[in-house]
């Protein structure tokens, strides 16, 4: 029977903790010292990163059947704790299919602290989780000693022994999983099946917050959506009016809908223009193009009706990290000291959901007179008020596939991306 060793970097809520690794030897630099030139340049990764990313998942799963959840900004972290116990060639392709120049693999702790900063919120409603799971043979000692450059501002360090062999093994570590993750993942390791795979490196990252103003529930009914194949199915959908940072493209319509007192989160939701499908808008998707588009949310007046969401996602990432690059690291034989061998998958997780409770009460229904639910200050010019008068209503009506990105208003960082075909189905195992 083969023994094997478990490194748990784990992350509880992350109110109290964001990231920790096994025997960190020195502190990182926090986010607050990191230069700006970084910052600039790692939001632009995280974007291009999270693109590709979804781009070569979608290509996977087409016939497109299942939704998909991805976090970029997750994935990132957990590639980059990697860095250290990996080879040169190695860590600079894995920095490149991260989109990572030279500059940010030099400044790989401040990167990463600059990242892990962003699952953290002074809001105790908002609950961001981050867990990454590496097992892989070997004694706890050495694994604590490869990866002890991966230190990050955080506590609660660990490193777990455990025989993955072992059926309570695997309910003990689903278990603390679930407890990191408020119960949102709570399934990573079978424990009917033995695990077969030495080298496994499992990402999880969970998202839940109440929205800034709630969802009015005397709007929530029973309406049809429709599926990409034409076929419908009932979806519970809710709706609210108000003033929202909204936009019109050629082919889509978006609107920004804030969590939390402080809306430094958002739920930014693309809706492809009825005879648009959602896979020609994901064509379209780039850095370039997104930048734009956040510089042309503008307030307006309006009806949003959206679908309750309950998503989970799961799915290999090793076939679309070698398409975008990272080849050598899944590659047999492959120089990697942290590890001992090459990495057999990469593992990722996500949860989100999205429900009619919010920190203010509901408007009634029709009603759009109120503070508008601006990012920051929502202070307007005379002019802007009244241009925002002058225009209609708009009504936006998620009744068809979308797309759309839980985003930080702050910083401009993605932490999800999400592709919705079917609001019903809760899990895609990918």
């Amino acid at each position: 029977m083969i023994l094997l060793r478990l490194a748990l970097i784990f992350a509880c809520l992350l109110a109290s903790c964001a990231v920790a690794v096994a025997a960190p030897r020195k502190a990182a630099l926090s986010a607050r010292e990191v230069s700006v030139p970084l910052n600039i340049r790692l939001r632009e990764a995280n974007l291009r990163f999270g693109f590709r990313l979804l781009s070569e998942l979608t290509e996977e799963a087409q016939p497109r059947e299942g939704n998909i959840l991805i976090s970029p900004l997750s994935v990132e972290i957990a590639l980059g704790l990697l860095l250290p116990g990996a080879s040169d060639p190695v860590r600079r392709e894995i920095a490149s299919t991260i989109e990572w120049r030279d500059q940010e693999l030099d400044q790989a702790s401040e990167a990463l602290a600059l990242l892990s900063e962003q699952f953290r919120t002074d809001e105790p409603r908002i609950q961001l989780t981050l867990a990454n799971v590496l097992w892989a043979q070997g004694s706890a000692a050495d694994l604590s000693q490869r990866f002890s450059g991966l230190a990050l501002p955080r506590p609660g360090a660990n490193v777990l022994i455990a025989n993955l062999q072992n059926s309570t093994t695997a309910i003990d570590l689903n278990r603390q999983l679930s407890l990191g993750t408020s119960g949102q993942i709570d399934r990573v390791l079978d424990r009917e099946r033995p695990q077969t795979r030495s080298r496994v490196l499992v990402n999880a990252a969970t998202f839940r917050a109440p929205w800034r103003q709630a969802f009015n529930p005397v709007e929530t009914s029973e309406v049809p959506f429709t599926l990409s194949d034409g076929k419908q199915k009932t979806v519970q959908r809710m709706g609210m009016t108000g003033s929202f940072r909204y936009f019109e493209g050629r082919d889509f319509q978006a609107v920004n809908l804030p969590f939390g007192r402080n809306s430094e989160w958002s739920m930014i939701v693309f809706l492809p223009a009825a005879g648009t499908t959602l896979t020609a808008f994901e064509d379209d998707l780039s850095d370039e193009r997104w930048q734009l588009w956040m510089q042309q949310f503008a307030l307006r007046d309006g009806a949003v009706y959206l679908p309750q969401l309950r998503l989970r996602y799961g799915s290999g990432l090793s076939r679309a990290l070698k398409a975008l690059g990272m080849v050598n690291a899944f590659s047999a034989g492959t120089s990697f000291p942290g590890l001992g061998t090459a990495l057999d998958e990469v593992s990722h997780q996500t949860a989100f959901e999205a429900r009619e409770d919010g920190l203010e009460p509901p408007l009634p229904t029709g009603d759009t007179k109120q503070r508008p639910l601006s990012i920051v200050n929502p202070a307007q010019s005379p002019s802007a008020r009244s241009e925002r008068r002058r225009r209609a209503p708009f009504v936006f009506n998620v009744d068809r596939p979308f797309f759309f990105a839980i985003y930080n208003n702050y910083s401009g960082f993605v932490l999800f991306l999400g592709s919705v075909v079917d609001p019903t189905e809760t899990t895609n195992s990918g």
